[in-house]
């Protein structure tokens, strides 16, 4: 079996050489959260994978207390 030193992402195409893909991100904030936003679009610009990433500022507990009301 031949061993690749070519690192490779997995995406919704299966595992391509991450050199193929262009990485993009994005931060946003509104009041009650920040957003960390990931995407990766192969080389015709189709998004072929993508993460979000959010922090609570209030924390979970303040949350489940307005989801009770």
């Amino acid at each position: 079996m031949e061993v690749l030193d070519v690192p490779l992402i997995y995406t919704s195409e299966g595992n391509v050489p991450l050199d193929s893909v262009t990485y993009k991100y994005e931060w946003s904030r509104d009041t009650d959260n920040i957003y960390f936003k990931e995407a990766w679009f192969n080389a015709d610009g189709k998004l072929v994978k993508n993460n979000v990433h959010m922090y609570a500022l209030n924390g979970i507990s303040s949350m489940q207390g307005e989801q009770a009301t």
